[in-house]
This record gives structure tokens, sequence and C-alpha cells, in this order.
């Protein structure tokens, strides 16, 4: 049946993906908190895009200030992106921060305007409602020890403790843990905005970050690693960032990050026709593209699956209680022991020992229902989010929509 065909496809995908970062682990769990070789600390500009972040830039810009990178070669600016609120005046009261104001034009526009007015070597991008930790720069910037690095990103981590960014702390700790292990093969397929650290050089050359995107920060990854340059991990540069505590928020969240996926994949989709071998051709857009089928797939295909087992309960129920049978019987559950239960079994199992790896890694303490939350529920908000973003799509609701 299609909907086996399909199923199978999916728990494959899981184990081939588990697998494939736990044999990455035990390649390189003893290199995982190495550092940079690199020791000299040029000119670096930290660029802070800010629309409406009164009340959080206050924070991230003492955080930045606070750092130990020398105060001489840092240089701090926040570009104001048409704020109706009061954060150019707030940032305004940082001794040492320039502050540039600019029409509104979105992130990536942002980026742009800083990185033209940014005098430093290096140029950072740090997130409006970000918190460094005191290493954060200086460790991205060590990373920058060979010619062929452009682009470095960081250890992001949600600050919160209510359900959902618990949750959400779980995926982000199993998501930097991965995405280090990647650095070895150079497939890092985003330098998130909470702090990434370029060569200004680069995306000058590249023409600056995509203002048609909605993750520019995925977009300029891709295309830093198509024009040859490499992607690296600081993952002793810690930082905290708030994201979102409801669902409402959540699904906003990632429907940006869906749509913006799926534009950079258009986007470069031709890169698989490219005679040279890069990781947008031969990891990014294959992975993406199956990624997204499945998902699509998967989502109709439980749709499909529960409406049809509900309507068999239902009328089951009906016909059962009219003749005065015993109601309860109507509900049944079996486990067939077939090559599916198998398959999702191990994929179970591999998911499992990954978590427990990032448990360990982290020294941090989940409890048993919190995980089972996890794995059984949370993860299944992954292919409904991608199906309210093709919703947006389909509407032509593809603004930025998370303020």
């Amino acid at each position: 049946m299609w909907t086996d065909l399909i199923f199978a496809a999916i728990i494959f995908a899981a184990i081939y993906l588990n697998v494939f970062h736990l044999l990455l682990w035990f390649e390189e769990r003893d290199k995982i908190r190495g550092k940079g070789r690199s020791r000299r600390l040029p000119i670096l500009s930290v660029i802070v895009p800010a629309f409406n972040e009164e009340k959080t830039i206050a924070r991230t810009l003492k955080k930045i200030l606070a750092s130990n990178y020398p105060k001489n070669k840092l240089e701090v600016i926040v570009v104001d992106d048409g704020s109706t609120d009061a954060t150019a005046k707030v940032a305004g009261q940082f001794k040492g921060v320039k502050v540039l104001r600019k029409p509104r034009g979105g992130k990536a526009s942002a980026l742009n305007y800083g990185l033209r007015h940014a005098k430093g070597e290096l140029v950072a991008v740090v997130d409006a409602d970000s918190l460094l930790h005191e290493n954060a720069l200086r460790n991205c910037v060590e990373f920058f020890d060979e010619p062929s690095v452009a682009a470095v990103t960081s250890h992001i981590l949600p600050k919160g403790r209510s359900f959902l960014e618990r949750m959400q702390r779980l995926e982000f700790m199993t998501i930097s843990l991965a995405r280090k292990l990647q650095e070895k093969l150079n497939i890092i397929y985003a330098t998130p905005g909470p702090l990434s650290v370029y060569r200004k050089d680069v995306l000058l050359a590249l023409g600056g970050f995509d203002e048609r995107n909605l993750t520019e920060d995925i977009e300029i990854c891709w295309r830093i690693q198509r024009a040859g340059y490499k992607v690296k991990m600081a993952y002793n540069a810690r930082v905290y960032s708030i994201y979102p505590s409801s669902l409402r928020t959540w699904f906003k969240q990632r429907a940006r990050w869906n749509i913006g996926g799926l534009q950079t994949l258009a986007k470069h989709f031709g890169a698989i026709f490219d005679q040279r071998k890069h990781p947008v051709k031969i990891w990014h857009v294959p992975l993406f593209t199956v990624s997204a089928a499945l998902a699509l797939l998967g989502l109709a295909v439980l749709t499909y699956l529960w409406l049809l087992y509900l309507v068999k309960q239902v009328g089951f129920f009906l016909e059962t209680l009219a003749l005065g049978g015993n109601v309860l019987r109507t509900f049944t559950f079996s486990i067939t022991l077939d090559v599916f239960f198998i398959l999702g079994v191990t994929a179970f199992i591999t998911t499992l020992v990954s978590l427990k790896i990032v448990l360990d890694e982290y020294k941090e303490e989940f409890k048993i229902w919190e995980l089972l939350c996890f794995l059984c529920f949370y993860v299944l908000l992954f292919p409904l989010a991608f199906g309210y973003s093709l919703l947006r799509v389909m509407l032509g609701k593809v603004g930025w929509f998370t303020k």
C-alpha cells in the first residue's frame, strides 16, 4: 500500500540521520570542545539589527560590551530598522555604540546597511534579544585560522523554563551538537542570527545578505559554501536567546523558518547540476528536498489514516450501541510484529541513544515524561508547522510575521 511506502521512507530517513550522526559522534567526540588555532584578534564589527527592541536591546548591548574581546578592536553598530518605539534612544545611551537609523526594510536590509558602515575585518551578527557569554566573540574569531573559513557560528541555547521552552532547549541542544559534528564534513546548513561571525570581504564579494529571503542566515550559509568556503562552529561560544513561550508564536516562528528554507531551496536547487562538489550540491539540496517531501506526505498520510480510523470507530461504536453491546470493546489496540514495527523500534532506539548522548554532553536532567513528550508529541509539531507554512504560502502571507 502507498501509505506503507511513505511510512517506510520516513522511518528509514530517521534511522539514516540518527546512525549518520552517531558515527560522526564516535569519531569526533574527543574534539567537540576543541578551540580554534588562530590567536590573531583583528578588528571585529558587531552588527545588531533592531526593530522595536526597546525591552531587550539594553541587556544585549551590556553583554556585548562586557565581552573579553579587546575594546580597541571592537566596534558595535546598532541598525534601527524603522522602529516605532525607543530602540534607538535606549541604544544611544551606551558609550561606544554607534546607532544607525534607516527606514523599515527587514533584517537582511539592516544587516547590509550595517555591513556597508562596518570597519572590521570580521563582522559579527547578533540578534537584539541575544545574550552573549563573555568568551563568545573571542572563541568564534579563533576559528578563522585558515583563509578558506568564511563564517563561524555559535552555540545557541534558549532561555526560559516553561514546558515549551524546555522542549525547545532539548531541541537546540540536539541541533548544536549535530551542527558541531557536521563541521567535519563542512555541511553546516545555517549561520543563525543570535551570533555568527563572517569575513567582511567575503560577504561583500557575495553581494551581502539576501533581502528577499525570510531566513537570510540559511541562504548566506549556502551561498558561502557554494562559493567554495568553509563554515565552522565554535562549540565553546555560548549565546542565550529568547524563543517562543506559546504555541501561537512557535508556529509563526517555524512558519518563517520553513518558508525561508523553501525560498533558499528554490534559489539554490540548480546547485545539483554544478560540476564541482560542494555541501549545497551533495547534502543541503537533497536533504531539504527529501525532508520537505516526506513532511508533506507524512502529514497527508497521518491525516488520512486518522480520519479513516475515526470514521470506522464511530460507525462501529454507533452500531454496537444500537444493538445493546459493550461499547468499550469498540476501542481496541494491537501490535503486529512486522518489518514496519521493527524499523519503528530501531528508529526509536537510535533516537533514544542520540538523546542520551546529548544529555550526557550537557549534563542536564530531563524527567522521563519530558523526554516522552519530546519524542511522542513535540516532534509531531514539525510536519504540522510545515503544513501551516505551505498554507501561508498559498494564501500569499509570506511576510515577516513574528512581530
